[in-house]
C-alpha cells in the first residue's frame, strides 16, 4: 500500500486530508508539528508528502528545505498545499515541489492533481 505523509498544522484540515487519502486506499499519517515533520518523513518513508504552506511561508519553507536535504526524502514527491494563489508563491519554491495545490480545491480533485508515485 502506498503511503502519504500529511504535514499540516491545522488539525481539522489534517483530519480531512488524512481521511481523503485513506478513503482512496492509501496509508496516511499526519504530522501537525512542523519541527518533527522531516524526522517523521525519514523514519516512516512515505511515497508522497503533502505540505501546507502557512501564511508566513517560513515554516513550510524550512520543512521543505529539510526534506530536500535528506537522502531519505530528497526524491519523495511533495505536493505543496497552500491558501495562497499559485502565482503569489515565489518561483523558487514552486519549482522545488512536484505540484502546488490551492486550498480552495475540492478534495476529490486533489487526487487527480497529485503526482504519480515513483516505482521505487
Amino acid at each position: 500500500m502506498k503511503k502519504v505523509l500529511v504535514i499540516e498544522t491545522d488539525i481539522v484540515m489534517a483530519r480531512r486530508m488524512n481521511s481523503l487519502w485513506e478513503s482512496a486506499g492509501y496509508e496516511s499519517r499526519v504530522v501537525t508539528d512542523t519541527k518533527r515533520a522531516a524526522v517523521e518523513a525519514c523514519q516512516w518513508g512515505p511515497d508522497m508528502i503533502t505540505l501546507n504552506l502557512d501564511e508566513s511561508e517560513s515554516e513550510g519553507r524550512e520543512v521543505l528545505l529539510q526534506l530536500q536535504s535528506r537522502p531519505q526524502t530528497c526524491r519523495t514527491p511533495v505536493v505543496l498545499f497552500s491558501g495562497k494563489n499559485k502565482r503569489t508563491i515565489p518561483e523558487a519554491l514552486r519549482l522545488s515541489v512536484s505540484v502546488v495545490v490551492e486550498k480552495s480545491i475540492r478534495f476529490d480533485r486533489l487526487l487527480e492533481l497529485a503526482p504519480p508515485f515513483s516505482a521505487a
